[in-house]
């Protein structure tokens, strides 16, 4: 349909919706009084009565009343971006609250297919979901498939993706809570380790920080059902074997990747901060990165080590597991003694001593 002309049209489009009932419209009329002739004012003031969230007022302005329906579920705001786009969502019947991942864009429509035929194999035999059930692992609970994409339904998540916690807190996390987050991330892909499933994609965007300062993976179920290699990857986090023998990728390519990560949180800035995503793939293979201590004074030059070892260019030097990992970092983890950043080793430290 073509996008509304005039506020009597955005009017249309929102019975034509099914966002609200006829009687709440109605009674909204009767209040608001005559809409604005302009289809954005008209707008605006659905939104600011409740009626309409931005997402569903972006959907009517674009005259696609149904927009914000995938499957069950009807689209409340768009929230960030993983591997695909982030939405919160609600379900029709249930009511219950979720987050929606749309599948990555870059897959073609026959490596869609292929995904849809494996996750359906995957979701009916439930053997994939024996990794879903820790504190550090969002939880997936429901997939769709519409037209254009797939869909997973992952549990409600309150808070926000790494990169934005950083941005908020000026670029980088004190050294307590940098290890808080990043043993939080080990114990999730230590679960994900016994299952026999390495991640291969951890990086900020793939982790999301909830208000109570617990840290979970997002995209693990892209590790289970999808060729990596058909992924784009990030030159800020990719681990030497990623680069050239792929055969030689298992759970030990995790533990450099988290190295790359708490390497950014520690110093405030990415391993290799200047060079082309070429220069970045050949120095991650034999370039020793700057230690973070030296580039930022807080961090204990014990804690660079650690990191030095978990990005180790040959996987037998790195730690052999995430057991290992949260036992070197352990002795760093101390809670931010102001509330400008998540409670993360708070959370971390609850957990550690809930598993002891």
């Amino acid at each position: 349909m073509p996008p509304p002309r005039t506020g009597t049209e955005v009017l249309d489009l929102v019975r034509k919706s099914g966002i609200t009932d006829d009687g709440t419209l109605d009674k909204f009329l009767q209040t608001s009084g005559p809409l604005p002739a302009h289809p954005g004012e008209a707008a605006a003031q659905f939104l600011l009565a409740g009626i309409l969230t931005e997402l569903q007022a972006e959907f009517i302005l674009k005259g696609d009343p149904t927009g914000y329906r995938v499957a069950k579920y009807v689209l409340l705001e768009r929230i960030g971006r993983a591997t695909g786009e982030l939405f919160r969502a609600r379900h029709t019947f249930a009511h219950r609250q979720a987050t929606l991942q749309s599948w990555p864009p870059e897959l073609s429509r026959a490596e869609q297919e292929q995904a849809a035929w494996t996750g359906e194999y995957i979701w009916r035999s439930r053997a994939s979901l024996v990794v879903l059930d820790h504190p550090n692992i969002a939880r997936v609970f429901d997939r769709e498939e519409t037209p254009t994409t797939g869909w997973w339904a992952i549990e409600h998540l309150e808070g926000k993706q790494l990169p934005s916690v950083l941005e908020q807190v000026g670029g980088r996390l004190p050294v307590g809570e940098a290890c808080g987050c990043a043993i939080q991330v080990a114990m999730g892909l230590q679960c994900l380790h016994e299952s026999n499933v390495s991640h291969q994609q951890i990086n900020p965007i793939n982790l999301f920080v909830c208000d109570n300062g617990a840290v979970k993976i997002l995209n693990h179920w892209i590790a289970v059902l999808y060729l990596q290699n058909e992924i784009e990857r990030d030159g800020d986090y990719l681990a030497p074997e990623q680069c050239l023998d792929s055969a030689a990728i298992d759970h030990r390519t995790d533990i450099y990747l988290l190295g790359c990560v708490l390497y950014r949180l520690l110093a405030g800035q990415v391993v290799f901060p200047e060079g082309t995503l070429a220069q970045k793939l050949i120095w991650h293979f034999n370039r020793e990165p700057v230690p973070p201590h030296t580039v930022c004074t807080e961090v204990p030059t014990g804690l660079s080590q650690v990191v030095a070892k978990m990005m180790a260019k040959r996987p037998g030097d790195r730690y052999p597991s995430m057991t290992e990992v949260i036992a070197a970092l352990r002795p760093f983890v101390e809670p931010a003694p102001t509330g400008d950043s998540p409670e993360m080793a708070a959370a971390a430290l609850e957990q550690l001593a809930a598993s002891s």
